[in-house]
């Protein structure tokens, strides 16, 4: 009760100058009520993009929220119902430039990562090294350079990644648990 009292105490002027979203609400069609993840909506407030998962079977959506219309972009794996479901992958993260959409994920233990961009479709496909063993989140720093959380030898750094020159480059080298990359 303490512990309570202290924390809404402490955190109470942070908590006036906060303002709920307000706007409208997005329809999603799920008929069979899938997982839906990876919920990122493109820095322009124009296209939100998601994952929705059916047991292993994962496909990429970008719905428009101006017309209403969603287009599958990238689909992957397949429906086992004897092994647990990974919901941690695929990984997504917006271009700041609203025309690139990065997506990061594994294919036989090995991280992959396909630029798509928006108006042509055409997607670039990089094999990340496999010195990284799993990513957890990545976001963009600028248009051109990715920041990504993953394991290497069983340590979670941060880590840069050149979409350019597909060079990478360890920004911390610690104990700690870093888990969620993002560039503010």
């Amino acid at each position: 009760v303490a512990w309570s009292k202290y924390f809404k105490k402490r955190y109470e002027a942070e908590a006036k100058n906060r303002v709920d979203p307000s706007g409208q609400m997005v329809s999603i069609k799920n008929k069979r009520n899938l997982p839906i993840r990876q919920v990122k909506i493109s820095p322009d407030g124009k296209r939100l993009v998601y994952v929705m998962n059916e047991i292993g079977k994962y496909k990429i959506y970008i719905h428009d929220l101006e017309t209403g219309k969603r287009k599958m972009i990238y689909k992957q794996g397949f429906k086992n119902p004897f092994q647990e479901t990974d919901y941690a992958y695929p990984i997504l993260a917006w271009n700041p430039n609203n025309m690139e959409l990065a997506i990061m994920y594994e294919r036989r233990d090995v991280p992959k990562l396909i630029l798509y961009d928006i108006k042509t479709g055409k997607k670039n496909i990089d094999k990340i090294t496999d010195q990284y063993h799993r990513v957890y989140s990545m976001d963009y720093i600028n248009p051109f350079n990715l920041v990504f959380s993953a394991t290497v030898r069983g340590f979670s750094d941060i880590f840069i990644y050149k979409t350019k020159t597909r060079q990478t480059e360890r920004i911390t080298n610690d104990f700690y648990d870093d888990l969620d990359a993002a560039f503010t």
